[in-house]
């Protein structure tokens, strides 16, 4: 492995730009396919998030780690991938704020697929290996807000400061989480 005859090598240079920044009312939305995948997959992604409250400064950290991914056509710029990160920017930002993005530059439909893919099933199930899901959300609450209370409190979802609401934010029943 790792030598220059790896065919498995992974080669994002070719599917993506390096990251930039744009402001967030030049992308147009979501791009149709991605709409269509939500809808034939309905429930894979989080609906009503219009109630979900997240900080500009939790929100920039998690633009750190999932810039949105664009893909612009004759006429628009649309997401296509860390679809997530977009619609909680819209909720929360400014539109003349700027965001860090990624530019997806292979135009096949079959690329904007494949980004699907792993944003909405192998990054949750990567990041919860080993783990039960709920309880280990739940784990990482409850340092959050026990060991970096200032950080916590009024900073990442000011509205969740308590076990029941933690629970709701991400739809279990609370007695789960013990």
């Amino acid at each position: 492995m790792g030598n220059k005859t790896d065919t498995t090598k992974i080669q994002t240079q070719k599917v993506i730009s390096e990251p930039t920044y744009i402001s967030l009312s030049s992308i147009d939305g979501l791009h149709p396919r991605i709409i269509e995948l939500d809808k034939e997959y309905a429930g894979i992604s989080p609906n009503n998030l219009s109630s979900i409250k997240i900080s500009e400064e939790a929100l920039a950290s998690l633009m750190v780690l999932n810039p949105i991914i664009i893909r612009r056509t004759k006429t628009k710029v649309l997401c296509v991938g860390n679809t997530l990160t977009f619609s909680l920017a819209i909720i929360t930002l400014e539109r003349n704020q700027k965001v860090p993005i990624i530019e997806m530059t292979k135009k096949r439909v079959t690329e904007i697929e494949k980004l699907y893919w792993a944003e909405k099933f192998i990054s949750p199930i990567t990041m919860n290996l080993g783990r039960t899901p709920h309880k280990w959300l739940f784990h990482l609450w409850s340092i959050l807000q026990n060991i970096f209370p200032d950080l916590w409190k009024n900073k990442i979802f000011p509205e969740v400061d308590s076990t029941r609401k933690f629970a709701d934010l991400i739809k279990v029943d609370p007695r789960s989480l013990e």
